[in-house]
């Protein structure tokens, strides 16, 4: 998600420089995060990036995220959430 405010001195510095930059929401798997939890991170990031107009995720790709990303994209209704790469974000 791109803080919008708050204390951030870098990401500000970064912004103000013209430097394409953005906060990481959430890190997915950083603790050896099962499928179903990771599945419930999607869901939480899916309703902040609906509200807030995006968010951004990190994860690893292991079998646990395949499986959570397979299962979540199942469930997701088409056109609420778009999946797209960090580089896409990060277009002024």
């Amino acid at each position: 998600m791109i803080a919008k405010k708050g204390l951030n001195a870098a990401l500000h510095v970064a912004k103000g420089a013209g430097i394409p930059s953005a906060t990481i929401y959430r890190e997915l798997d950083a603790e050896g995060q099962t499928a179903r939890v990771i599945g419930r991170f999607l869901e939480q990031a899916a309703f902040l990036a609906r509200r807030d107009d995006g968010v951004i995720l990190l994860g690893r790709m292991s079998d646990e995220m395949i499986e959570a990303l397979r299962k979540w994209a199942e469930l997701n209704e088409t056109g609420r959430v778009t999946l797209g790469p960090l580089s896409a974000a990060l277009q002024p």
